[in-house]
């Protein structure tokens, strides 16, 4: 009986996950499937509580469609993906006006590069 609860508490949470945002499809991307995989784990586990993947809705920060183009004028001589990928790192470097920083430092110590990449080449996807 503890184990079919168990399984039926693991699909809820999927369901809930697949709900929840992150649902571009390969051909959105132009990511592989297994980058696009893990990207979506990160953001959907890391990201989409405070960073919405819906245009106008703002949660805690700012939300991610078109982030791509807005990060590339944020920051002069920086490109939009050194400037995404610098704020997950040291979320410090560059706060948007209008938000405090409540964003965890942490995200260097716990993505490996592979990771950091995925979820940043998956961030330039929102349009």
């Amino acid at each position: 009986m503890k184990r079919i609860v168990l399984l039926a508490a693991a699909l809820v949470v999927a369901l809930a996950l697949t709900a929840c945002g992150g649902d571009q499809e390969v051909a959105d991307t132009g990511l592989d499937p297994e980058t696009l995989a893990t990207a979506q784990r990160l953001y959907q586990a890391n990201c989409l509580a405070c960073h919405s993947d819906k245009a106008d809705v703002v949660l805690v920060g700012p939300s991610m469609v078109g982030l791509a183009e807005r990060a590339g004028e944020m920051v002069p001589g920086l490109d939009a993906r050194a400037y995404i990928e610098e704020s997950i790192l040291d979320p410090e470097a560059y706060l948007n006006e209008g938000y405090n920083n409540l964003m965890p430092a942490t995200y260097g110590a716990i993505f490996s590069e592979e990771e950091l990449d995925a979820l940043v080449d998956y961030l330039m996807t929102f349009e």
